[in-house]
């Protein structure tokens, strides 16, 4: 079973229009080890990615079969 996590994160406009977009990343661990690390996981992408902010939390899920 393929697991990602996935977080939604938007990109602050000078115009006020907040431009968002869906993180889907691949993880190579179980359904636990996602959600106990998830969110150091999402947390190093978003200082990877200056001037994006996460909206809600994350989520580990199933993802799609490549």
């Amino acid at each position: 079973m393929w697991l990602v996590l996935s977080f939604v994160v938007c990109l602050n406009a000078a115009s006020g229009e907040d431009r968002c977009r869906t993180i889907d990343l691949p993880w190579a661990g179980s359904m636990m080890s996602c959600m106990l690390r998830g969110q150091a996981e999402m947390a190093r992408w978003v200082m990877e990615h200056p001037g994006y902010e996460v909206r809600g939390g994350w989520e580990c899920r199933r993802g799609r079969d490549i």
